[in-house]
């Protein structure tokens, strides 16, 4: 129930982040923002999944951190 409540709003907060850094030049400008945000989230949700499958940190914060540099300008 939670999650089906907090979804949305956190997408939402995604795509505008997504801009934000598009705007800053963080994030890559051809990235298609909504599309962008519903990667993460879903990558957010496979991580929590892992680290309740008892996946070790290290392994959790590099998939983490394969996704988010996806997001950098090339």
């Amino acid at each position: 129930m939670l999650r089906s409540k907090v979804g949305p709003r956190l997408f939402r907060r995604l795509v505008e982040r997504i801009h934000e850094g598009q705007a800053c030049g963080e994030v890559d400008r051809a990235i298609n923002a909504r599309e962008a945000a519903a990667f993460l989230q879903m990558t957010m949700q496979g991580i929590q999944l892992g680290a309740r499958a008892g996946g070790d940190a290290r392994s959790l914060r590099a998939l983490a951190r394969f996704a988010i540099n996806r997001f950098r300008p090339r």
